[in-house]
């Protein structure tokens, strides 16, 4: 008997020990940055013959190459302060510069945020190409992009690297069960809400808050009756 009670007490320490690594490295996963020392923003990948260089003002490092030269001296001619009107409302101090990775050798104009990364990547336009309306695209796109880093870090209330927390349980009654899902934590906004944040943003300091091509775009839907429910935006994460 108590070679056995030795046994489960050994037992229960290798489980609890068990246990206890699984949650240090979830919690490393989530908390530890690892800084890179490469000079390409994302670190090595499939295009080699890129010649990534940077540019860096008091809030940003903004990598380019030869292809996009102009559009990223552009960006650091007015990413500072495009920054502070910006953060003016939403105070928040990112651990380090904002990245921004201008990229040039796609043939579509676009651009996303990583707002958990504090990264923008842009798509810059052709050569030939300046404004999407009557407005320089560049600062559209940038400013629009900056809103997204800005207003979804400042809404974190706990570490952005946790994307999502969500509580899980079954529900049983007599006549049957399922299975119940409350978010308690994470980016839980409607996509219109935060592209409109976004938007508003962009049209507050003076930029197109509304292209003017999307009108046509949207004429369309509206006079065949083929336009999405706005009550279905906030669920399917259309926008």
């Amino acid at each position: 008997m108590v070679v056995l009670g030795v046994v489960t007490r050994r037992l229960g320490l290798r489980r609890w020990a068990s246990t206890l690594g699984c949650l240090l490295a979830v919690l490393l996963f989530f908390f530890v940055g690892v800084r890179r020392a490469e000079a390409a923003p994302h670190g090595f990948f499939n295009r080699p013959e890129d010649d990534w260089r940077v540019i860096e003002t008091r809030y940003f490092r903004i990598y380019y190459t030869d292809e996009t030269p102009k559009s990223a001296a552009r960006l650091a001619a007015i990413a500072d302060a495009t920054f502070e009107r910006l953060n003016v409302f939403y105070g928040y101090e990112p651990p380090e510069k904002i990245t921004v990775n201008v990229v040039g050798y796609t043939s579509f104009t676009n651009g996303f945020a990583e707002f958990q990364r504090n990264r923008i990547t842009v798509y810059t336009t052709p050569a030939n190409f300046h404004s999407r309306s009557r407005v320089p695209w560049l600062e559209n796109v940038f400013t629009h992009e900056l809103a997204h880093v800005l207003s979804l870090n400042a809404a974190q209330y706990t570490s952005p690297r946790v994307p999502l927390v969500v509580g899980a349980g079954v529900a049983r009654s007599a006549t049957g069960q399922g299975l119940v899902r409350v978010p308690i934590y994470g980016a839980n906004y409607p996509h219109w809400f935060v592209e409109g944040v976004a938007q508003f943003d962009t049209a507050l300091l003076g930029r197109d808050g509304f292209a003017e091509n999307r009108r046509a775009f949207e004429r369309g839907p509206v006079e065949d009756g083929f336009l999405f429910p706005p009550v279905g935006l906030a669920f399917l994460g259309q926008a």
